[in-house]
């Protein structure tokens, strides 16, 4: 546009085209008079052709503060020459309705060269002003949403965290309480554990008190103090190793053959079978399978079972319990199975697990089998289930054998 000062430009059939185009064309001086506005530029005003030519542009400002940019935006470029770019602003109809445009200018010269005024492209830009709004509305709305959520869900982990502390503690207390039932359940076959040490050493000691004098019975009273001694020893290991149980300390493993594990822990329940009518089957292995194990856990496990299957069995025709032990290359098997009323197959991978209990309504807490599957997994070995619902259940534990076996 700038070549108009070019002589062999037609200015005439220039302005002619301008008119034509669809696109908003203004033409100012230095002051802001408008020298020339196309069709489009009129009917984006909402004049009629040829009605702004010779008004000032200020004007159409829709503000006193756009004509303040303005005229500081007409002086920068007049004393700085800056590169032309696009600059956004609102423009008043002659309705007096407001719309937002773009002005995209360029400098207009004079022979000389110095700056004579501006040519510019004006576009509408409202609906796109008034979307871009809608959008950081909207995207407000959604962050300030996002936001209001985001307490929400912090509030609700916090609730969350604390409940599953307050679940955790309740667990910790139901097992401490469980284990001490477990204790209780045991009480008869561990006071015949410790009577048995208890009586032999009482009968040492008075076998030795009698023969103290007779000077021939040196040999006979040293074996009794020192069954005495063993006596001693055997009672204070089996408390020891209750208590530690009972607190849940960690405790020691020995190597025990596992069929007088077995036989130990069904002689400590034996009453209680009993008592049920209860038959209890075992079918032992003849060869020495040896595991490394905690005696007193295994025993409270195995009477967890026992407890177990006897609820199990509550009403059955067949009351039978069948242990049996067994070796499979460097493994230790023990068997335990029941003739009750069986597992439903959609709560089996459940049954270990806290507080999970079919028979809540007969008092079941749900923790005997989760602290059969502790023990089992404290002593390094592994434990499975599998039953059938009317038929029956069979839990299947298995210790890796001692290296002198293998």
């Amino acid at each position: 546009m700038t070549e108009r000062n070019n002589p062999e430009l037609d200015e005439g059939k220039l302005w002619s085209s301008l008119e034509s185009i669809p696109h908003a064309v203004q033409e100012i001086d230095t002051d802001g008079m408008l020298l020339f506005c196309n069709a489009a530029h009129c009917r984006m005003h909402g004049y009629e052709p040829g009605e702004l030519t010779g008004k000032n542009i200020r004007g159409l400002l829709a503000t006193e503060k756009e004509r303040g940019h303005f005229r500081e935006a007409v002086e920068q470029r007049i004393n700085c020459h800056p590169l032309p770019m696009s600059y956004q602003t609102r423009h008043r109809r002659k309705d007096g309705s407001l719309i937002d445009v773009q002005i995209d200018w360029s400098y207009k010269y004079g022979i000389s060269g110095q700056i004579e005024g501006f040519v510019s492209i004006v576009t509408d830009i409202t609906q796109q002003t008034r979307d871009r709004k809608e959008l950081e509305s909207a995207r407000e709305s959604l962050e300030l949403t996002a936001a209001r959520h985001q307490e929400r869900l912090a509030a609700a982990d916090t609730k969350l965290q604390r409940e599953i502390e307050r679940r955790k503690n309740i667990e910790i207390a139901m097992r401490n309480s469980k284990h001490l039932a477990s204790v209780g359940v045991l009480a008869a076959g561990i006071a015949h554990e410790i009577n048995n040490p208890i009586a032999a050493a009482l009968n040492s000691a008075e076998t030795a008190l009698a023969m103290r004098n007779d000077p021939d019975s040196g040999q006979l009273v040293e074996e009794c103090l020192q069954t005495i001694v063993v006596s001693a020893r055997r009672c204070c290991h089996i408390v020891k190793d209750l208590l530690k149980f009972a607190s849940q300390e960690a405790t020691e493993r020995t190597p025990y053959k596992l069929n007088d594990v077995v036989d130990r822990a069904l002689r400590a329940v034996r009453k209680l079978t009993d008592d049920e009518s209860v038959i209890v089957e075992t079918v032992l292995t003849d060869e020495p399978i040896e595991v490394a194990v905690n005696l007193l856990e295994t025993e409270i496990a195995l009477g967890n079972l026992v407890q177990n299957a006897i609820e199990a069995l509550q009403g059955r025709p067949e009351r039978k319990i069948t242990v049996r032990t067994l070796r499979s290359g460097p493994v230790a098997i023990l068997e335990f199975e029941d003739t009750g009323c069986g597992i439903a197959e959609s709560d089996l991978h459940r049954v270990f697990d806290p507080f999970f209990t079919s028979r809540q309504d007969a008092g079941g807490t749900g923790l005997g089998l989760s602290i059969v599957y502790a023990i089992v997994k404290d002593q390094k070995g592994e434990i499975e289930v599998y039953s059938e619902a009317g038929v029956g259940t069979k839990f299947v534990l298995t210790w890796p054998m001692v290296s002198i076996n293998l």
